[in-house]
């Protein structure tokens, strides 16, 4: 499995809308991109964010899914919507090995 991090500092604050909008845009990527196992952007609560308001956390089922996701379409919406709040974003893209699961939640 392949993990998938974005976290966002945005220069200005976002709307209203803006989790609405997230919302509905990470539910057409579980929807239509093969291999997704979790998708989310949400806030970012901790004290030690640096200024990064927002992440995208997301699980592919392997490097093949991340790399179809990639160019996807819904992926695209979600990115061209994202492109109106200008800000520095980092990425981590790393493996999740079978060991790191929890089997019982």
């Amino acid at each position: 499995m392949i993990i998938h991090m974005v976290l966002f500092k945005f220069e200005e604050p976002v709307p209203a809308d803006f989790e609405e909008k997230v919302t509905y845009h990470c539910e057409q990527i579980r929807q239509h991109c093969e291999g997704v196992l979790l998708f989310d952007l949400k806030k970012n609560f901790s004290d030690r964010s640096r200024g990064f308001v927002y992440g995208i956390s997301s699980i592919f089922k392997d490097v093949e899914s991340l790399d179809n996701y990639q160019p996807h379409p819904v992926h695209e919406e979600l990115k061209a919507y994202l492109a109106n709040f200008p800000g520095e974003r980092l990425v981590y893209d790393g493996e999740l090995g079978a060991d790191s699961l929890i089997k019982a939640l």
